[in-house]
């Protein structure tokens, strides 16, 4: 990516904002470990910690079917907004989660999950969030109703995250690997940097977007 200067920088804000400005949420204190270190959320999947479960497509078509849809979709949305990029890493935050959306055994196990060094174990992430959202829209039963109780997105999200890039278990994969596993989520996880985020997207809308490259002219269009 081409690095902008100030200059250059200034003229594309000017741009974009030229009179009412930009607002930008003000930054928050990244936490740390008790232990030592940034704390480490690992997002827990369904047989992390319900070893043998058999047919977990069919439980997650189940209970997708047993989620009224637009409340559904409402919760989620509002838990992707607590797991802003500061508060992924807050134990706490997770805690309450759980408290609120697993039941009691299932809050027990994840409890009891212990990944060692300063990481801790959860279940929530935006990732996951915005995946049971896509699957309620297109496959939930909208014939559920809406006053019914969420309490088992928990449940859901295990499901979710399990079939999350289920086929990536290499033995001891390669720093390439692991960065084709976070590209497609690094915007979604991580504090987002304003300046690379405004010159990103002015490059994408003004350059790329209007460009001859033909895999983007046959995205452009489709119907």
């Amino acid at each position: 990516m081409k690095p902008y200067s100030p200059v250059e920088l200034a003229e594309i804000f000017a741009q974009i904002a030229p009179n009412s400005g930009l607002f930008i949420p003000a930054p928050s204190p990244i936490p740390s470990s008790p232990k030592g270190g940034p704390a480490l959320c690992v997002y827990l999947r369904y047989l992390d910690i319900l070893a043998g479960t058999e047919d977990l497509e069919q439980r997650y078509w189940d209970l997708l079917h047993q989620t009224p849809v637009v409340s559904g979709i409402g919760v989620l949305a509002t838990i992707n907004g607590i797991l802003s990029e500061y508060r992924m890493g807050h134990e706490e935050v997770h805690r309450t989660l759980n408290e609120r959306f697993l039941s009691p055994d299932l809050r027990v196990k994840v409890s009891d999950y212990q990944p060692g060094g300063p990481a801790f174990a959860g279940v929530f992430n935006k990732v996951g969030c915005l995946q049971l959202m896509r699957h309620l829209i297109v496959y939930g039963d909208r014939s559920v109703a809406s006053d019914k109780d969420v309490a088992g997105l928990g449940e859901l999200l295990l499901l979710t995250n399990q079939f999350i890039q289920p086929e990536f278990q290499p033995v001891q994969a390669s720093n390439l690997d692991l960065l084709l596993q976070f590209l497609p989520i690094w915007d979604v996880c991580n504090p987002r940097d304003l300046a690379y985020t405004l010159s990103r997207m002015y490059t994408i809308l003004r350059e790329i977007l209007p460009g001859d490259d033909a895999q983007v002219a046959s995205v452009k269009d489709r119907d």
